[in-house]
Formats: structure tokens, sequence, C-alpha cells
């Protein structure tokens, strides 16, 4: 999962780092407190086009949001990273707001802040550092291949595929807060979500074995019998016990543990 650090500047700002496993809910925590932070500065147009790293993109559409709707009817219309970027712009936005109002909510009714932080981070401030970190991904994929000039067609028809893809069902699990916001609206939002979802699964199907390919470590790297490219498992296992030193000899301490084993027949 990718999840942010925070780096100390006249601003805060985000880079972006990998986590190897779990959720790290400091580093969430501090993403959405430093966005809080941002939420509440009336300069916050002009920290955005400070931003080295382009991450506060979606405070450009923070004006009109409440006024934003979903308005992909086909599956053809969510085949654009445009629409779906649009709609994770919108999420932030909104999460931005209900997470700072359950904040402040939690304070007015006499809550210190480190419980009224506590009591907004599960469904609110937490869900926030998510969303954003998803987007700020994804735009940086889709800026980063449409500054590619040199990036040959073919390739990038399938990395758009699993830009939509990875984006797609990123946003699916934010249906709720879609609907809860008035931006999503009716069954057609959910189902065309899905529905591109599966068509997108059909169409990255027969780049599956390239993909892998190109990411994947050579054998000789790997070491690995059961991983082995040419998938001959039982071949490769056999081939493997066969060429281990000492594979088909007992250990030299057979002998003190047989003498420790008593039966009880």
């Amino acid at each position: 999962m990718i999840l942010f650090s925070i780096r100390s500047n006249s601003f805060l700002s985000i880079a972006d780092c990998v986590m190897y496993r779990g959720d790290n809910n400091v580093l969430l925590q501090q993403a959405s407190n430093w966005l809080l932070t941002i939420w509440a500065n009336p300069n916050r147009e002009e920290l955005r086009k400070q931003m080295p790293l382009n991450t506060l993109s979606f405070l450009s559409s923070m004006k009109d949001f409440n006024r934003d709707k979903f308005k992909a009817q086909t599956i053809d219309d969510l085949m654009n990273p445009e629409v779906l970027l649009k709609s994770y712009k919108w999420l932030i936005c909104y999460l931005l707001k209900i997470t700072a109002e359950k904040f402040n909510s939690a304070q007015q009714s006499g809550k210190d802040a480190f419980t009224a932080k506590n009591d907004s981070q599960v469904y609110a401030a937490r869900t926030l550092s998510i969303a954003f970190m998803e987007h700020y991904s994804l735009e940086s994929f889709w800026t980063g291949m449409c500054q590619n000039s040199q990036l040959p067609q073919e390739i990038r028809q399938v990395l758009v595929k699993l830009l939509l893809l990875y984006g797609l069902w990123s946003l699916e699990k934010h249906l709720a807060v879609l609907y809860q916001g008035g931006y999503a609206q009716g069954p057609t939002p959910a189902n065309i979500i899905r529905d591109t979802i599966l068509e997108l699964c059909g169409a990255i199907k027969p780049e599956c074995l390239a993909l892998v390919d190109a990411i994947a470590p050579p054998d000789f790297v790997l070491n690995s019998a059961l991983g082995h490219s040419d998938g001959q498992i039982y071949k490769n296992l056999q081939q493997a016990m066969m060429q281990t030193p000492n594979g088909f000899e007992r250990d030299s301490y057979w002998k003190d543990i047989v003498g420790k084993i008593k039966s009880k027949l």
C-alpha cells in the first residue's frame, strides 16, 4: 500500500513512499492532519500553487464541488481517466468538509483535541488520507503518460487500462461516500462503475502474461523452483532435490534424535 511521509518546510508537503505490509495509522493520521490544516488556511489556493509535487491539485475544483454530480452514463464514459480523476477530486473535497465538521463539532461539545481527532479518524480522516493517496497516485501516473511523448501507443493503451482498472476498483470502495454526499444518485453510478471494472478485467486479460514478464525478476534472481518461468513445478522440485548436497542422506544428528525417542508399544 502506498502511504505518505511528512516533510517539514515552510508548509508541510507530502511525498509518496512505500510501506510493505498493513496500515500505518500514524502516517494516515499525519496526512489527514496536514490536509485539514490546508483546508482551514484562507490562503489554500496559494498553497496549491506552491506545492512542487502538485499534491494539492484537487483544490482547484473546491469552489464548485458541491454542485458537481456523477455524469457518466455508459461504460465508454468511464473509459476516460479525466472522469475518474474528477470523481476523486470531489471525493477528497467532500471528505475534507465532513472531517473538519466532525472534528469541530467534537471540540465544541467539550472534547479535547486528542479525543476529537480520535473520534473523527475512523470513518472520516482515515478515509480522507486513503482517498488522497489514491488520487495522487492516479494523477501522477496519468500526468506522466501524457507528458511522455516517446511512449509507444500500444504500451500507452495497456497502461491506461491498468490505470482505469485500479482507479475504478479503488473508487468503488468509496461508493457509500459518493452517495452520502449526493455526488452519485440512483443505481446508474454503482452499476456502470462495477460493469466497467468487469469490462476492464476482460480487456486486460490478453496482456496479463506480458505485464507479469515486464515486472517479474529473472529466474536466477528469484531462485525458486515453484516460481520458475517455465511453469514446470514438479520437474523443477525434483531437480532441486536431486541437486541439493546430501539431499537423500540422513542428517548428521539423526542418532541423537532416535536415541531419545522410545516406542510406547
